[in-house]
């Protein structure tokens, strides 16, 4: 059961409501509530702004089980290396569909020609029909995943260069998301992803995480319902990972440089503990080439960048292995990696190998 601290609750703002009965909560808590609610009925859970004055008496609440306040998410994004990465790529055979939660997406030619592919947009931050991105990072983290390579002659092409997208925005120009937004495209993902045939959900975001972590909370709600969801491990170095990369039931992955015998794991990717072993593998992180919502390619790092590149490695093995549960799919993956001698709390089981993958799933 879930509970929270009676005393030292912070002040006014976004809360994001626990309940232990979701619907008798509701009709509890709304006098208490300063302005909109947002039913997260997959994680039996209400978003609302609440007035500073009503937090305690709303935590006294018995059929309220946590009341966690909450912040802002950011883009995992280090645009400051400029090593190019190589990375060996699946022949071009289609792939499962994909959600991506992120800035939005673009129309690059890689994503949208010679048919477009994304089958759905939802604009979670202004509400608006048609599909944008005014930050960027979105477009590239959908390009790392699936792009064509339309552009580029094939070169360029993401790692499931056949799969059709979903892009769910929840973050804004800024690069930083409201956290209450990230649960409503989570919650719609919950909803409709199976609609829509989605088998895979990229997050290349990290906010603070800690007890009753709503973002991890939802991407573990995610798994459970078959979908396996890929997260950035966050660049926050030795300071820790960023949720929902903590969550220990998903895909979290670090960011990692290649050397001249391997590889070495990036300074700016999270480090785990021993109460949060993450990340579960890392993959190429620094300036990864990807399409930019401005047309052209630009380069483009960080765990925001290794996030997408195994996402469209699951997008391809679950389209041809659809009876595959994400539990089983992760435990292909950590058994293809390829570990050297640093720390499993910064490289996890090591970089993934798509060679090795290919061998072990030439026995499935």
């Amino acid at each position: 059961m879930r509970s929270f601290r009676r005393v030292d609750i912070s002040p006014g703002g976004q809360y994001v409501i626990f309940a232990r009965s979701f619907g008798i909560a509701k009709r509890k808590i709304e006098r208490f509530v300063n302005s909109v609610v947002y039913p997260l009925p997959f994680i039996s859970a209400y978003g609302a702004f609440i007035a500073s004055h009503s937090v305690r008496d709303l935590a006294l609440i018995p059929e309220v089980s946590a009341l966690v306040p909450v912040g802002a998410a950011r883009i995992c994004l280090d645009k400051a290396r400029l090593t190019i990465e190589e990375f060996p790529h699946y022949k071009v055979l289609p792939g499962a569909c994909a959600a991506v939660i992120d800035t939005g997406i673009g129309l690059h030619p890689d994503l949208s020609m010679p048919f477009f592919r994304v089958k759905k947009f939802v604009d979670f931050v202004s509400g608006k029909e048609f599909p944008y991105d005014d930050n960027g990072h979105g477009t590239a983290v959908s390009g790392i995943l699936c792009g064509n390579g339309l552009v580029s002659g094939g070169a360029k092409r993401g790692f499931s260069p056949r799969s059709s997208l979903v892009s769910l925005k929840a973050i804004g120009a800024d690069g930083s998301g409201k956290t209450l937004d990230i649960l409503r495209a989570m919650q719609w993902l919950f909803d409709h992803g199976e609609e829509y045939g989605v088998k895979v959900c990229c997050m290349s975001f990290g906010a603070p995480s800690g007890k009753n972590d709503p973002l991890s909370i939802g991407a573990a709600a995610l798994w459970r319902k078959g979908i396996a969801v890929v997260a950035s491990a966050g660049n926050d170095g030795a300071k820790g990972v960023t949720s929902p990369g903590a969550c220990g039931e998903i895909i979290t992955v670090g960011a990692a440089q290649k050397t001249g015998d391997g590889y070495r794991v990036c300074d700016f990717s999270g480090v785990g503990n021993e109460k949060i072993r993450k990340p579960d593998l890392v993959a190429p992180g620094l300036s990864i080439s990807a399409p930019s919502y401005k047309g052209g390619y630009e380069p483009f790092g960080g765990t925001s960048a290794s996030a997408p590149i195994v996402a469209g490695i699951c997008s391809r093995v679950l389209y041809k292995y659809p009876r595959f549960t994400p539990d089983y799919l992760k435990k292909l993956l950590v058994s293809a990696c390829v570990a050297d001698d640093e720390s499993e709390y910064e490289r996890g089981a090591g970089m993934i190998s798509v060679k090795k993958l290919r061998e072990i799933l030439a026995n499935e």
